[in-house]
């Protein structure tokens, strides 16, 4: 399994609500697609300076290489800035992602 982070801010004028509405409904859609295997959105418990991560975390679980490769694949050849996506990188800042694997014994 492969654990896509991605840590990020909300701009100023965009309501919590309204942004994890979106990023919600666009994950979902990915899901019953099959194109990721689950989803979490996780809202950082930790205030500066205690913490030097954004505010949020999406974390998007694939089941494998093949299902991550084909998922980031497909919305490189739609393009990033395209709707339901395009949509949600206008909403945020501070963005960062990082892929994480399991490890096993």
């Amino acid at each position: 399994m492969l654990h896509y982070h991605v840590w990020f801010d909300l701009k100023p004028e965009i309501g919590e609500q309204e942004a994890i509405a979106a990023i919600r409904t666009f994950l979902s859609t990915l899901l019953c697609q099959q194109k990721i295997a689950g989803f979490r959105l996780l809202g950082n418990t930790g205030v500066a300076p205690g913490t030097v991560l954004p505010h949020y975390d999406a974390l998007i679980e694939f089941n494998d290489e093949p299902q991550f490769g084909a998922a980031f694949d497909e919305l490189r050849e739609i393009g990033i800035h395209t709707n339901p996506h395009g949509t949600i990188v206008e909403m945020v800042t501070n963005f960062s992602a990082d892929v994480f694997k399991e490890l096993t014994n």
